[in-house]
């Protein structure tokens, strides 16, 4: 009956120790079983993984309680291998705003950081490898986002038949696309805005033919000195590795540039 958290006057709590476990039941008619949170219609619930602070001289700002996802795989002995990913939430370093309504909760910015490993609390800070194998690989921050680690992208393939194709800014990062006669390409679905910005890799094959190409008169060539100009030849045994950058909406917003390399 604790009302600290409930606007009714009132709340469930569930308490054990040192664990609470919920076990759906085995499955159902060959269907897995379900663990639920909120109600199936708009009741606009909230789910908070509450502070777990603990702000000191080596973590001063205040964090949530870890939230991990355990899974295991044999690592070639006989034991198994246990990986724990996690996410936390993080107070940011510009969170202040003014009270609500003059009280004293103040609602700022904050992160979500993502962890290969979730790290463990241990003698009153954060420990790092080897000690604790807790490993940040990227942070939600309040104005954009800080990656760690590579980062792989989509490369999508085709070979082309059609002598017009539409580059597709829904589809992969990049396109590897193989010419069989000549193309005229143009370019589709741009997020488009002016503070939009996109951009896409398309690497041409020639083949052993020489292939003409034509590209959106809207576009602007960028070259290292002077007006850039669009290419309309690919010549046999070559690729041209094309960049486009969309800077706003439609064509005329696409900047391009060419390069060719050999292709045998």
């Amino acid at each position: 009956g604790w009302a600290d958290h409930s606007s009714i006057g009132g709340e469930l709590q569930i308490n054990g120790s040192p664990s609470i476990a919920i076990q759906p039941g085995g499955n159902t008619g060959g269907l897995p079983s379900l663990c639920q949170l909120g109600t199936s219609l708009p009741t606009h619930e909230h789910f908070n993984f509450q502070y777990d602070d603990n702000p000191n001289s080596s973590q001063p700002l205040g964090h949530s309680k870890n939230v991990s996802f355990v899974a295991r795989s044999w690592n070639g002995g006989p034991a198994l291998t246990t990986s724990i990913p996690g996410i936390m939430g993080w107070a940011a370093g510009t969170n202040y705003t003014a009270a609500i309504d003059g009280g004293l909760l103040a609602v700022g910015g904050g992160e979500l950081r993502f962890y290969s490993q979730t790290p463990n609390w241990l003698q009153n800070r954060f420990d790092t490898p080897p000690d604790d194998p807790g490993l940040e690989m990227g942070r939600m921050l309040t104005n954009g986002w800080n990656l760690r680690g590579k980062l792989i992208q989509e490369r999508k393939t085709a070979t082309l038949a059609s002598t017009t194709y539409a580059l597709d800014f829904n589809s992969a990062v990049c396109l590897d696309l193989s010419l069989t006669r000549g193309v005229t390409f143009t370019s589709t679905n741009w997020v488009g805005g002016a503070t939009n910005f996109e951009q896409r890799t398309v690497l041409l094959h020639s083949g052993t033919t020489n292939r003409a190409v034509t590209f959106p008169s809207a576009w602007k060539w960028a070259r290292e000195t002077g007006a850039g100009t669009a290419p309309t030849n690919l010549p046999a045994l070559t690729g041209m590795l094309l960049t486009l950058r969309s800077v706003g909406l439609g064509e005329s917003n696409i900047i391009a540039h060419a390069l060719y390399f050999p292709d045998p």
